[in-house]
């Protein structure tokens, strides 16, 4: 079995792991505006003495003008062709607009497609909050897209002249007393209960009456703990769809 390396390049940060199978063998973050993505292949490379092991790569990347730059450092450094998570994906997509679904909304759909077998919602806390609707024969349909906790903090950091910069905690109750616990709440307990309305809305005008919700994202650990109609909650849920995509394909192979 091929030794993988997944490359998840999202809007804030960039995800490397390597895998052995099932079994994950070492992973590390980057900042994704970092510019020297050589070196940020070469440091994770070097950390595990992986340049001459990894034999596969598989990446989702949803910043345009970053990956034809991924594609040629994992080239240099590892020397293989990396595998586009969208060109490998087995889901169909049914949305209005296929070609405009991100790369780690079709990898987390398909495994979490794969993990139910039912009508699944996946709901994803990073850059974006993401509500996505996989149909019970596995039929990726609709997608709900709104601001991430960090980019609510930031627009109102840098929009309203009175705020602080503040750091994201979940208020015990929703009796906010201070301009960062007002904000906190606003932000935490905002986002709970949109994602609780829009969930809501949704299992009602598709009338759901078997189905699973996955969370997924970084963030997630801020408002799942509270949102009860979570079934599981995986926060690499990407690098988790990316290994799963690539050793489903060359089991098939």
């Amino acid at each position: 079995m091929a030794l993988l390396l997944t490359v998840d390049v999202g809007n804030t940060n960039i995800k490397l792991a390597a895998f052995d199978g099932d079994r994950e063998l070492t992973s590390k973050s980057y900042d994704t505006n970092h510019g020297d993505y050589e070196a940020v292949m070469k440091d994770f490379a070097d950390e595990k003495k992986l340049d001459k092991e990894i034999e596969a790569a598989m990446v989702s990347c949803v910043v345009p003008r970053i990956k034809p730059l991924i594609v040629l450092a994992i080239k240099k450094v590892f020397n293989i062709e990396p595998l586009m998570v969208e060109d490998y994906a087995a889901i169909k997509i049914a949305t209005a607009s296929p070609e405009e679904v991100g790369s780690d909304l079709i990898a987390m759909a398909e495994y979490g497609y794969h993990l139910t077998h039912k009508a699944t919602i996946i709901l994803s806390f990073g850059t974006a909050n993401v509500i996505c609707y996989v149909d019970k024969e596995g039929v990726f349909r609709y997608c709900i897209i709104g601001p991430g906790l960090r980019l609510q903090v930031n627009s109102l950091f840098e929009n309203a002249a009175k705020l602080p910069p503040f750091r994201l905690y979940k208020q015990a109750d929703v009796l906010a007393n201070t301009t960062v616990a007002s904000m906190n709440v606003g932000v935490i307990d905002g986002t709970i209960g949109a994602t609780k309305y829009l969930l809501k809305e949704l299992v009602n005008a598709l009338d759901l009456k078997d189905y699973r919700v996955i969370a997924a994202g970084g963030l997630g650990h801020y408002v799942v703990p509270y949102i009860a109609e979570v079934d599981e909650f995986i926060p690499e849920m990407v690098t988790s769809a990316l290994r799963y995509i690539y050793y489903r394909g060359e089991k098939n192979a």
